[in-house]
């Protein structure tokens, strides 16, 4: 009698929850769509990067209508490619938070199974303990099958802290899971986010193609005048800035900037090609009043996501196209990150933050663009002294006495990024 409560003990002990063949039917099915999406995937990342190339050979290309046209039309395919891309991102992670979910019922509940079969087993092991081993042995008439029953004992100890060793593991596996579902629910949020975001720079790439449509009438001779107009508004603009930042004259205490080193900021987007160096380069001699570039630009087609360099609070966003079309940063956000340093943000198709808040760094920010004057998408970021710098509204005589905000620094106040980063 004693052996066969021994052996039922012992069966509740080592017990295991095998998932019913439905459950695991459901688990292999999230399975292959989770790998349908990942070969979707694949291809529309292939396909990304082939017009990525594609507007890269574009922006080589004579600066002239039927060009420009073909860029916007390129940006639209991509960007269409990645809200694809985006989709399928959501589908997966939906699928993989499904698949999590069902992990989480089959180890809450072989837990609970584990629970019960532990508790039973120290139950009845306490009520095994009552009896001494003398009173063990003369309850059987033959030493031998005390023998045995003791060894049975023993097996059963031994299954006993097997089970509670199993019944940790058990849990912290489980919390783990746990854990990863609510990465996947935070991932999924951001995916729904970026799809939104990506839909209204594909709406907005198709109001600019509309808008150059109209404007030009789709003749050269009008574009080449509506260029020309915005190069000298450009550099008319840049002449009165020039001005401006020429007269601010702001002391800069250079012992309260961090000591130079890369890494004192992060690269603001993933894939780093830079276009135009900082300072007096070729370019800047040829494009810019001043005749230096204030800052580095970043190869990055439209809608590509820019992130903060470093932790810090935004000073300010702005869009000097709403009043000066082409003349100057277009969409741009300032971040200051309290250790001496701020960055700017420029030709942005889209901004993620207002002034004042807080951010972390990596965090997106906005999306690279062409706005402002721009010979194609990219990111200018410029670093500054902070002491050296304002956010001010200014009237430009070159935007028919317009006021608009942007930052002004001392000239001194411009650093060279690749100091920091």
């Amino acid at each position: 009698m004693r052996q066969v409560w021994l052996k039922r003990v012992l069966a509740v002990g080592v017990m295991v929850l095998v998932a019913a063949s439905a459950r695991a039917a459901t688990v292999e099915e999230i399975r292959s769509r989770i790998n349908d999406h990942n070969v979707e995937i694949k291809k529309l990342e292939t396909q990304i990067e082939a017009y990525q190339q594609e507007l890269r050979a574009v922006a080589k290309t004579s600066k002239n209508l039927q060009n420009e046209i073909a860029r916007l039309e390129l940006t639209r395919q991509k960007l269409a490619s990645d809200i694809k891309l985006t989709e399928q991102q959501i589908g997966k992670t939906d699928l993989t938070i499904e698949e999590l979910t069902l992990a989480i019922s089959d180890k809450d509940l072989t837990l609970k199974r584990r629970r019960a079969a532990v508790a039973e087993s120290l139950r009845q092991w306490r009520k095994l303990q009552n009896q001494s081993l003398f009173e063990l042995v003369l309850s059987y008439d033959r030493l031998s099958d005390a023998w045995t029953e003791l060894s049975a004992f023993a097996a059963f100890d031994r299954q006993l802290k097997q089970d509670i060793d199993a019944v940790v593991e058990l849990k912290t596996d489980l919390e783990a899971t746990k854990t990863a579902t609510e990465t996947e629910r935070a991932r999924l949020a951001g995916l729904k986010e970026r799809l939104a975001d990506q839909r209204q720079i594909a709406k907005d790439n198709q109001t600019e193609k509309d808008r150059l449509l109209n404007q030009t009438k789709n003749k050269e001779t009008n574009y080449k005048k509506l260029l020309a107009e915005t190069v000298a508004r450009k550099e008319d603009f840049e002449q009165e800035l020039f001005q401006l930042e020429s007269q601010l004259r702001i002391t800069i205490d250079l012992g309260k900037l961090p000591v130079a080193g890369r890494g004192v900021l992060k690269w603001p987007l993933t894939n780093i090609f830079i276009t135009q160096n900082f300072g007096q380069t070729v370019d800047a001699k040829r494009l810019y009043v001043s005749g230096s570039h204030n800052g580095i630009d970043l190869r990055a087609a439209v809608g590509t996501p820019v992130m903060a360099a470093e932790a810090g609070i935004v000073l300010g966003t702005g869009d000097t196209d709403l009043v000066c079309r082409g003349a100057s940063y277009g969409k741009w956000v300032l971040i200051d990150h309290g250790n001496g340093l701020s960055t700017l943000y420029a030709h942005l198709s889209l901004i993620k933050v207002a002034k004042g808040q807080t951010v972390s760094v990596g965090e997106i920010i906005g999306y690279s663009g062409q706005t402002g004057y721009s010979t194609g998408p990219h990111l200018h970021l410029t670093v500054y002294a902070t002491q050296g710098l304002r956010i001010d509204e200014y009237a430009f005589r070159s935007c028919a006495g317009a006021k608009v905000i942007l930052p002004l620094a001392d000239p001194g106040a411009y650093l060279d990024p690749m100091l920091y980063l």
